[in-house]
């Protein structure tokens, strides 16, 4: 029982040293494809890129939200009381 446990721990650190140092070897650099892009990087030092499509919400869904809320607040309330 005893020489298992300490093989186990052994084991156990050789692991964790083992998967610790791994970033050490790792040198394999890739090419960013949107290195270029200023959508997605914008411009260092501008303003900050804002979308041209705006957001309208929907009044239908807004109403469906309005009676599925309470509901939804109950059975999560009660799922967490079991």
């Amino acid at each position: 029982m005893k020489k298992s446990v300490i093989t186990l721990l052994s084991f156990a650190v050789l692991a964790i040293s083992i998967s610790s140092c791994g970033s050490k070897w790792n040198k394999l650099k890739f090419k960013d494809p949107n290195a270029d892009n200023k959508d997605v990087y914008g411009v260092k030092g501008g303003e900050p890129i804002q979308l041209s499509g705006k957001y309208t919400p929907d009044p239908a869904v807004a109403e469906l939200s309005k009676e599925g809320t309470p509901k939804f607040r109950e059975q999560i309330e009660a799922s967490i009381q079991r």
